[in-house]
């Protein structure tokens, strides 16, 4: 397994550059880029050009979410699916883990059968793509109840319709896209997380629930890892480590909970709670890969514990001429668009002192 940091999840903007030093600064292995938009990035500018920041910072690509719009009719999503081959085909070049993707919670336009099996076509049509690369594609569930309200037919919103949906998809690069907090907010159980196996799982995310979940939980009631009490992430941590699971594990929040905060905060509060949970599962510590040491965390509050720099790295991501820190954003794009970034002709600073190309 290995600690990944998503700017998407966290709401949190900037340069490639930047984003890959916040990554290394709070020792994050892995990082979710917008594979959509480094793609768009490769056809104008060159794969080499485009990747050359993430092999330099030697980081591991993580987990990413298709845009494919697999829901829509026929035609269209058609056109989109012959498309898919070449992300996939780039992804796979820069050592991706995988893709994933939420099932429908609720339709209007369907009976449950019809919902299951057009369900089970897409994502066999998708996943075949990705199992040509060697990724992984996952599907996961929305289990907030708003999600399904008023609407004609109720699908995919608990942990059991979910797997059985999973099993039905015969392709073996398909599994699990495990978010914790929907997972248990889904009824599902470590024992089913077990039975399942590590290969079925194709990533995790975690985050830790806000005050009591009732019969109307909210989405906002989601916290980074580690809080007081977290013991259900801990069993899932210590139970992926036992199934042999090898991919990413992300902490996620919702933005309500850091609102007001920098993006060093935001990213510090999610390594501090993903490396409490770590050393408690009893997982390899934190290691300078330099100097072979271990970083002890200094616990904060008796919560968060407070990463230990790498020598040479900077506490804080290096702003490049003219750009300033941005904070969160409710709705935010992790990464600059294609036309943004050529209009600038400044080139990016490593966050790992690359030298300009």
């Amino acid at each position: 397994m290995f600690k990944t940091f998503s700017p998407l999840a966290l709401s949190v903007l900037g340069r490639q550059s930047e984003l890959i030093e916040l990554a290394l600064t709070y020792h994050f292995e892995g990082l979710e880029i917008d594979m959509e938009d480094f793609a768009k990035r490769a056809e104008l500018r060159g794969l080499d050009h485009s990747r050359r920041l993430l092999d330099s910072a030697k980081i591991k690509i993580g987990e990413f979410p298709i845009t494919t719009r697999w829901e829509s009719e026929d035609i269209v999503f058609g056109v989109d699916l012959d498309k898919l081959p070449r992300l996939a085909e780039i992804a796979n070049s820069i050592g991706a883990y995988g893709a994933y993707v939420t099932a429908m919670p609720a339709t209007d336009a369907m009976s449950y059968e019809e919902c299951l099996e057009f369900h089970r076509k897409r994502f066999t049509d998708i996943a075949a793509v990705f199992h040509k690369q060697g990724l992984k594609f996952g599907i996961g569930l929305q289990a907030v109840p708003s999600y399904r309200a008023d609407k004609k037919t109720p699908f995919i919103f608990e942990a059991a319709p979910l797997l059985q949906l999973i099993a039905s998809v015969d392709v073996p690069n398909v599994g699990l896209a495990l978010d914790t907090w929907q997972w248990r907010l889904g009824g599902g159980t470590l024992d089913q997380l077990r039975e399942l196996g590590g290969d079925r799982i194709a990533c995790v995310r975690m985050s830790h629930p806000v005050g009591e979940i009732g019969e109307e939980p909210d989405e906002r009631q989601q916290d980074f890892p580690g809080q007081e009490g977290d013991t259900f992430n801990l069993e899932v941590l210590k139970l992926l480590a036992e199934i042999g699971y090898d991919g990413p594990v992300t902490p996620i929040a919702h933005p309500s909970q850091f609102k007001g905060r920098t993006r060093d905060k935001i990213v510090q509060g999610a390594a501090e709670g993903l490396n409490i949970m770590w050393e408690a599962a009893g997982l390899c510590p934190v290691e300078d890969e330099e100097e072979g040491v271990a970083a002890t965390p200094v616990k904060k509050e008796g919560v968060a514990a407070t990463p230990v720099k790498k020598e040479g790295v900077a506490a804080t991501p290096v702003k490049e001429e003219g750009v300033k820190e941005e904070g969160v954003k409710e709705e935010g794009v992790a990464a600059k668009s294609v036309e943004e970034e050529g209009a600038d002709s400044t080139a990016e600073k490593s966050a790992v002192g690359e030298q300009e190309a």
